[in-house]
């Protein structure tokens, strides 16, 4: 039996929020970039629209994201 999307239940927004993250995690992974302190923020984790804290890099890592960002870019 398959649901359609009306019967899928509704995930929360936090749960959404973690499935973000860790999809962004692997994403950067397969460029080797690691961001030290990626998560899911503490504070906007409690309101209705939880937000992602990207965090601090240091500069080789910030060029690294942007050569991908780059690369990905239609131009």
């Amino acid at each position: 039996m398959t649901l359609n999307i009306a019967e899928e239940p509704r995930r929360s927004p936090k749960a959404e929020a973690m499935d973000a993250l860790q999809a962004l995690k692997i994403a950067l992974d397969k460029h080797a970039i690691l961001l030290p302190t990626l998560e899911l923020d503490t504070y906007s984790s409690l309101v209705p629209t939880p937000l992602i804290a990207l965090g601090r890099c240091n500069a080789q890592t910030a060029r690294a994201l942007a050569a991908v960002l780059e690369a990905a870019h239609v131009r």
